[in-house]
């Protein structure tokens, strides 16, 4: 029993240092620097899309007032690029507006692969909303067909009360 009670100190004593040697501590001059990158000017794409930001960021009054403004007003490619990110603050508002801007632009245009991906997002957005007007429409024009259908069977059960005879 004394044995093992100076084993044992001697066993944790010696795990403890074999221990300690499997896992050195990391030396400082072992790791790698850090890399501290000087900030990078916003790329196209992220300018146009804070433009964008600026320009939804108008009340609505101003926003309308200002596209309404632009449609005749400024043909440079830049303008037809602040009229399209103008029209797509509220396109519920603006739909036709924000086609026209789209169809103004020049497709056969030099564009960035990061300019060509936005529009083309933009576009398909409103590609995507013009879908939701057609289904609208279709719709409005199921109720109201529903609708003169029940006046016309309202209109005959009212004929067939006042008489007790079918029309």
């Amino acid at each position: 029993m004394k044995g093992l009670s100076i084993i044992l100190p001697l066993t944790l004593a010696s795990m403890l240092l074999t221990g300690c040697a499997i896992f050195p501590e990391p030396n400082s001059a072992e790791q790698p620097p850090v890399v501290v990158l000087a900030p990078q000017p916003p790329s196209e794409v992220e300018q146009w899309l804070l433009t964008r930001q600026r320009l939804c960021n108008l009340p609505a009054v101003e926003q309308r007032a200002q596209l309404l403004a632009r449609v005749s007003a400024d043909v440079s490619r830049e303008g037809k690029i602040e009229r399209v990110l103008l029209a797509s603050c509220q396109p519920d508002q603006t739909p036709g507006l924000l086609r026209e801007a789209l169809s103004s632009l020049d497709p056969k245009a030099e564009w960035s692969p990061g300019m060509r991906a936005l529009l083309a997002m933009i576009n398909d957005h409103a590609r995507s909303y013009r879908i939701l007007e057609d289904k609208n429409l279709q719709l409005a024009s199921q109720l109201e067909t529903t609708i003169k259908g029940i006046r016309e069977i309202e209109t005959d059960m009212n004929s067939l009360q006042g008489n007790g005879t079918a029309p």
